[in-house]
């Protein structure tokens, strides 16, 4: 632990500890006990999209569910954790969200002949919808602007943090 957090800890009397979940995040040191809290993570996901893919759930809903809710699940850990540590995580969770919007719209991944059109299609579910799109971005594409995007959102608090307000307003 870098010297600096120890003694901030120290200062607020606050103990060290193997693994902690803040806010929806792991906090931990032990590249084990991540993998082990990111597998909990992706079984959760999975028991979602089982739920949206059930033949009882009406197209147009599921779809909906899966591009407001499900597919934004991970948003909250690419902004918290460095892409590196979720990398494996956020392309199963593409792959996923793919899968899961062809079971739900009826299309077969394996209908186009050519990789030229397969590509085609994946985009263009990928894209916006404001750009004629699904709106199902790929999460592995995006991880690391957004959380480089939270790290530089977060330069006044740690400067306010270590430094006292005085520097965290320069």
């Amino acid at each position: 632990m870098p010297e600096a957090i120890s003694r901030r800890m120290q200062d607020h009397n606050l103990q060290a500890v193997d693994q902690m979940e803040v806010l929806g995040c792991c906090i931990t040191d032990s590249s084990a006990l991540m993998n082990d809290w990111l597998q909990a993570r992706r079984a959760d996901h999975r028991d979602a999209c089982d739920i949206l893919s059930h033949r009882s759930m009406p197209v147009q809903s599921a779809l909906l569910l899966q591009r407001m809710s499900i597919n934004t699940r991970l948003d909250h850990l690419m902004r918290m954790l460095e892409p590196k540590l979720i990398d494996s995580l956020l392309q199963h969770f593409d792959d996923e969200m793919l899968q899961l919007f062809c079971n739900i719209s009826g299309i077969s991944l394996a209908e186009p002949a050519d990789s030229v059109a397969l590509a085609a299609l994946i985009a263009r579910i990928r894209l916006p919808i404001s750009m004629g799109g699904m709106g199902l971005t790929s999460k592995a594409s995006i991880a690391h602007i957004a959380y480089y995007a939270s790290l530089l959102q977060a330069v006044p608090d740690v400067l306010r943090f270590f430094h006292g307000d005085a520097e965290a307003s320069k």
